[in-house]
């Protein structure tokens, strides 16, 4: 090649190799704020399939306790309580206080009964919570009152927290409400709905009342921006390799005959031959 064709030749290919670091240097931000809300959606997803699981095994504890209790904290009360068919992962306990005030529960006869933030007497389904303990929300706890007889389940609120810890640790901020009593159970980090780009998703299941929200913020995208800044430059330098090795391979089979030529003129490998050309009628 000549020497100024060489000169664009070599500027070619570093140009190329440089090209997937710049283009990957600009996306990056981009791809981070798209894995935030993709991890952002496929959490509320999981919270809403959790919750339903909730429901339905509270629904199936329910039906097996209520109508097998004797309300005295007897042996059969208690095995009943304890047994496998009423006791889930979304049931911390259930316990009994009798009208004479008898107590006892799934952790045996002596444990006292939550403290409530509200407490109401009247017959039928309440929803309340416990109180809240050194600064932790309290639990979800529903109520059964039967002519002074009660019964309750502690329901376990850990499965939103795995939930939205599963990426990171306090990168999600969520928050359920209980309509109609109000109750709100956050979980995560709750300064994250505070932050000016946070985005969030919200869920209302018409049914029970409950209303789910999840936000994200510039942590899970500065989560997702380390986790892709970790295979950005692997997959820039391969993808570098590959653009300057395909365009030197293109480079020498574009110029493979004219480099021959000019190195047979070199080398005086060419025989010429020359054909006389002749007029016949002189």
């Amino acid at each position: 090649l000549p020497s100024s064709a060489h000169r664009y030749s070599r500027l070619w290919t570093l140009l190329l190799f440089l090209l997937p670091f710049c283009l990957g240097w600009l996306l990056l931000p981009a791809l981070s704020r798209f894995a935030a809300y993709h991890t952002l959606q496929n959490t509320m997803e999981q919270l809403v399939d959790n919750f339903g699981d909730r429901q339905q095994a509270l629904h199936d504890s329910i039906q097996h306790v209520l109508p097998q209790l004797h309300y005295d904290c007897s042996d059969d009360d208690i095995r009943l309580l304890r047994s496998p068919e009423v006791q889930n992962i979304y049931i911390r306990v259930i316990g009994i206080v009798t009208r004479d005030g008898e107590r006892c529960s799934s952790l045996g006869q002596t444990v006292p009964p939550p403290r409530l933030i509200s407490d109401d007497p009247s017959d039928g389904f309440h929803l309340t919570s416990t109180q809240p303990v050194r600064n932790s929300h309290g639990e979800l706890v529903l109520l059964y009152n039967q002519h002074g007889n009660r019964v309750y389940w502690i329901l376990n609120s850990g499965w939103t927290a795995a939930a939205i810890h599963a990426r990171c640790n306090q990168c999600l901020y969520s928050l359920s409400q209980h309509q109609p009593s109000g109750m709100r159970v956050p979980q995560g980090d709750p300064t994250i709905p505070t932050e000016p780009r946070a985005q969030r998703l919200r869920f209302a299941d018409a049914k029970s009342g409950v209303v789910f929200e999840l936000w994200s913020g510039e942590k899970l995208q500065a989560y997702w921006y380390r986790t892709l800044l970790g295979w950005w430059f692997p997959a820039s330098l391969l993808s570098a390799l590959l653009l300057a090795g395909l365009y030197r391979y293109w480079l020498l089979r574009a110029t493979a005959l004219p480099r021959r030529l000019a190195r047979s003129l070199l080398r005086e490998e060419f025989v010429p031959f020359y054909q006389p050309v002749v007029d016949a009628r002189l």
